[in-house]
């Protein structure tokens, strides 16, 4: 079985935009049902929520965010020198728009070059500092590829948990884990995979932030996506995939399998009343094969 029912309860050390918490539920039967598939593959990391909750035994993690795809590294291997310099980080006097403007320039210096280990692990630990201390804990470069998100003043208090990062560490290392930092039609799919991917979602009326990256997730990425997916059923493998529900995507993917829905968000949203939520639109899709 690629899911183990004996889990350690994890979370994931970062917010991301488009995380998949509220999803979990709904993945469960696309899961249980390709349990006999040998890997599980996750094209789009983000904040890692579907393999952090179900801890697939065999697991490609690949983002084509290098600080993202180091960070999960790090944990993996260097969980213990992380947590020493999260604990320096979480002090109040980081707490404040100045160092968080020198943490981010020196961030963004550090990503684009080449790294010896120990600017490794801390370029991780300023990327989750960055998370927990920028506006909303978004992700987003601009068009030179610089980090820009804006400080938000949060209250004092740790940025990290040093139990949850080390049996992140543990799940990592007792499992048979491969990192990838590829865009996704480089990925190497293993055979007899189940692939989930969880892409910047297609910009219709239910989703419009592509901009993770310097080049963002464009409709002509949807169509190369498509025909990724399409690949990895000829290679006899497994899609699942998360994206907005709205005509483009129901043309793309008229040959496969699509369930819409509506996820509710936010406590606002699910404070709403029956009548109001009756109303509400779709804004989520599952497609596969």
């Amino acid at each position: 079985m690629l899911f183990d029912e004996n889990k350690l309860e994890l979370s994931s050390p970062i917010k991301w935009a488009g995380g998949k918490g509220f999803l979990l539920e709904k993945v469960r039967h696309h899961l249980t049902q390709n349990s006999n598939c040998e890997w599980f593959v996750e094209g789009f990391a983000g904040s890692l929520a579907i393999t952090l909750h179900y801890q697939p035994k065999k697991v490609v993690i690949n983002d084509i965010c290098f600080p993202l795809i180091n960070m999960w590294t790090q944990i993996k291997e260097n969980a213990d020198v992380l947590c020493v310099l999260l604990e320096e980080l979480s002090e109040s006097s980081y707490n404040k728009k100045e160092k968080f403007n020198e943490i981010r320039e020196e961030f963004n210096d550090m990503k684009n070059r080449e790294l010896v280990l120990e600017e490794k692990i801390k370029l991780a630990a300023y990327f989750i500092y960055l998370n927990k201390r920028s506006f909303n804990g978004l992700y987003r470069e601009n068009s030179s590829g610089i980090y820009n998100v804006p400080f938000r003043q949060y209250k004092d208090g740790l940025i990290y948990s040093e139990d949850n990062i080390k049996e992140i560490s543990k799940y990592f290392n007792e499992n048979e884990v491969i990192f990838s930092n590829l865009s996704f039609e480089n990925l190497e799919v293993p055979d007899n995979s189940l692939v989930y991917l969880d892409p910047p979602y297609y910009p219709c009326d239910t989703s419009s932030f592509t901009q993770y990256n310097k080049d963002g997730f464009t409709k002509e990425k949807q169509e190369e996506l498509r025909n990724f997916c399409v690949s990895c059923v000829a290679d006899g493998n497994k899609f699942l995939q998360s994206n907005a529900p709205c005509d483009e995507i129901d043309e793309l993917y008229e040959q496969f399998n699509r369930e819409s829905f509506l996820i509710k968000r936010s406590m606002r949203s699910a404070q709403k009343g029956k009548k109001d939520e009756e109303n509400m639109p779709d804004n989520e899709i599952l497609i596969w094969n």
